[in-house]
């Protein structure tokens, strides 16, 4: 659908359940970017490690399950 008019609209029509995978981050959208976002303390860096390991994996599984890959080359946290 690259160039289309309604490409951009279904894209994030399919991907809006994302927002509710992710239960401890917040998530960005931008383009077919996606951006996983979670404030904290330096404290408390080992649980919110914790905390994004999992949304990273609850994230991975959904887009695996739903046919979208994910570029491992372009991923970092």
């Amino acid at each position: 659908m690259k160039g289309s008019i309604l490409g951009p609209l279904l894209y994030n029509i399919y991907t809006a359940y994302l927002y509710h995978v992710a239960k401890h981050d917040q998530i960005h959208f931008y383009a077919d970017d996606t951006q996983l976002m979670i404030p904290f303390i330096i404290e408390s860096i080992v649980d919110i490690t914790d905390l994004i390991s999992s949304d990273l994996k609850a994230s991975s599984s959904w887009c695996k399950n739903n046919g979208l890959c994910i570029n491992p080359e372009k991923s970092y946290y």
